[in-house]
């Protein structure tokens, strides 16, 4: 699951994708895992696990905050970690991930167009009773997004030395 994840992170540091092969890869080689210590139920256990990510999170694909490749990617780590761990994970990127953005914005030292980034979005959505994507990444500039897909794998690293799997 590691070495996936090193890919992955690559990916999106280089690219700002996730490769469809490098998700497949991780999603079969998880529902072997589970088939073959789990033996009928992990299909089941395998299936919660990558189909919580994306319940949870597609809204978020849908206003453009997170990418399909960072949901793809957390449904990965639910089949190999099944649900309870990777609700843990998605809501330990997160923090890590808003650690990061604020520590890019610092450096970058564009907190305040940032900020009023944000409150135009917040403005415009109320003015326009209207929900609109987010983020546009062909019109924003790299300064703008963080590759959060690193913040997945530092969190799987966190989750696996410290949360027991129920």
């Amino acid at each position: 699951m590691f070495l996936l994840l090193l890919s992955a992170t690559y990916y999106d540091l280089r690219k700002y994708r996730v490769p469809n092969h490098i998700i497949l890869s991780g999603l079969g080689t998880s529902l072997l895992i589970q088939l073959f210590t789990k033996g009928l139920y992990g299909i089941v256990w395998w299936g919660k696990g990558i189909i919580v990510p994306v319940a949870v999170l597609f809204i978020l694909y849908l206003l453009h905050v997170i990418g399909a490749g960072d949901i793809k990617l957390f449904s990965v780590v639910g089949g190999f970690l099944g649900v309870y761990q990777v609700t843990h994970v998605i809501i330990l990127a997160f923090i890590i991930g808003a650690v990061m953005s604020v520590f890019q914005m610092i450096r970058f030292r564009n907190l305040g167009n940032r900020m009023q980034y944000l409150a135009n979005y917040i403005h415009e959505v109320i003015k326009e009773k209207k929900i609109k994507s987010y983020y546009n990444v062909e019109e924003g500039s790299p300064k703008d997004i963080i590759p959060f897909t690193l913040a997945i794998m530092i969190s799987v690293f966190i989750a696996t030395l410290t949360i027991k799997v129920s």
